[in-house]
């Protein structure tokens, strides 16, 4: 059967599917392919290459009645025009399926932290997915009314702002591109086994979870960033490729030749700890300063940046209490069963309140620790919600180190300087050709 996907208001884009009992016969549809588009010139022209179209999802399913299904033969041809496609044809530039489309799969969904935001992200996306479109208005209409506050500003205007609401204007739209990208995936009818979040991704991850409406989701955002406006801080932050036990080690040293004390929130400490290779810490930008040179005479290399607060650290305890009781007074759900894993705790959490996003806001990420829980559920097939794939890496990275069996896929649905209907569809080829199912009921297929 072959199935024509791309957005109803993107015609140029174009991803077709197709898939059959045995290779064989998938080489022989491929053909097929490739003789009705040289002679029609037109991808919906396949329709009549098969008159049992009525049929035409049945090949999504990897187990059909609890045997398996006969269309597990699969390729996915991308093209921004049927010559690009036909060029992919000719030339062998198919997206084949990997090791991984023999295992039993389980998707989770990676909601990428601070640091995955740029200008004009999912711009493309937005201009060519009603889906996607409608999702970020809504969103954007909701901040707007509500708190009175237009994301429409451009960087060099954000800079000109205090602290807390430089924030505000990079973690909203960092929010809703995460959000959208949700439910366009969603209405794509790739949905997940369970969710892994970093950091800012927190939010948008929660709410996919159902823990919170997507309004309150916002909401949360503006409300405890508001409550950090007084906080005057001066901070920065470091990553440094080290182990936990590692970099642990270091801050002690450091600690004792600059006489600091050890664990004080003048000092150095941890943000995240993303794998054996990776750890992110902060702390004032003058101490961090003297860290740098410090890992520099000891023949250590790191890397600093500024940060307008120092998240994840005890330089947020002074507005705890504060923040419990302002998260505290939103409405959160229980979903049955969770399928939600917490940076923060690197755990699955069944419950929400106040006390855990105070507690997010200024204790350590321990996506390390997620990363292990997700491979014990048995996640093997990682799609990364946000702007750009900032944490495939480091999940590939922790499944080598915790000796985990099996292949992997990690798939982006953004990347920075690339087509945006180029990355997503690409994605969902390769879903498709993997055994993940899709839905194609919102696109045109025959």
């Amino acid at each position: 059967m072959f199935d024509c996907l791309y957005d109803k208001s993107t015609p140029s884009d174009q991803l077709l599917l197709v898939s059959a009992q045995s290779k064989v016969t998938l080489k022989e549809k491929l053909k097929l392919v490739q003789e009705s588009l040289l002679q029609n010139g037109s991808i919906m022209k396949l329709s009549e290459l098969e008159n049992s179209s009525s049929n035409s999802t049945s090949h999504f399913k990897i187990k059909e009645n609890g045997t398996e299904s006969s269309y597990l033969n699969r390729i996915a041809i991308y093209g921004k025009d049927i010559n690009e496609m036909l060029h992919r044809i000719q030339e062998g530039l198919l997206i084949s399926s990997s090791p991984i489309c023999n295992q039993e799969k389980k998707v989770c969904f990676l909601f990428t932290g601070q640091g995955c935001a740029y200008e004009n992200m999912g711009k493309i996306l937005y201009e060519s997915c009603h889906e996607y479109k409608f999702h970020v208005d809504y969103c954007y209409s909701i901040v707007l009314k509500k708190f009175g506050i237009s994301l429409t500003n451009s960087p060099k205007d954000i800079s000109r702002m205090s602290g807390y609401l430089q924030n505000l204007y990079s973690n909203l739209p960092t929010f809703i591109v995460q959000y959208s990208l949700f439910k366009t995936w969603e209405a794509w009818g790739v949905k997940p086994d369970y969710i892994l979040s970093h950091s800012l991704g927190e939010f948008a991850g929660s709410v996919a979870a159902g823990f919170m409406s997507c309004e309150d989701g916002l909401s949360l955002i503006v409300t405890l960033g508001k409550s950090a406006r007084f906080l005057k801080q001066n901070a920065s932050m470091v990553v440094m490729k080290a182990d936990e036990l590692t970099a642990i080690n270091l801050i002690n040293k450091f600690s004792e030749d600059e006489r600091i004390a050890r664990g004080s929130k003048g000092g150095v400490e941890f943000v995240a700890i993303n794998s054996h290779t990776q750890v992110v810490l902060a702390g004032p930008t003058e101490v961090i300063r003297k860290f740098v040179e410090w890992c520099s005479r000891n023949g250590i290399t790191i890397r600093m940046f500024p940060s307008l607060l120092a998240f994840h650290t005890s330089m947020l305890e002074p507005i705890h209490h504060q923040q419990v009781k302002i998260a505290g007074a939103f409405k959160y759900m229980k979903p049955e069963p969770s399928k939600y894993i917490s940076g923060m705790r690197g755990e699955v959490v069944e419950n929400m309140d106040g006390v855990f996003w105070a507690d997010h806001e200024e204790k350590t990420v321990q996506f390390m620790k997620g990363c292990e829980t997700a491979f014990k559920k048995n996640c093997n097939v990682f799609l990364e919600i946000g702007p750009r794939p900032l944490l495939s890496s480091l999940v590939a990275s922790n499944k080598e180190y915790f000796g985990v069996d099996g292949e992997m896929l990690c798939l982006p649905s953004l990347k920075q300087n690339e087509d945006d209907c180029s990355v997503m569809l690409n994605s969902l080829g390769n879903l498709f050709v993997n055994g993940v199912s899709v839905d194609l009921s919102r696109f045109h297929h025959v």
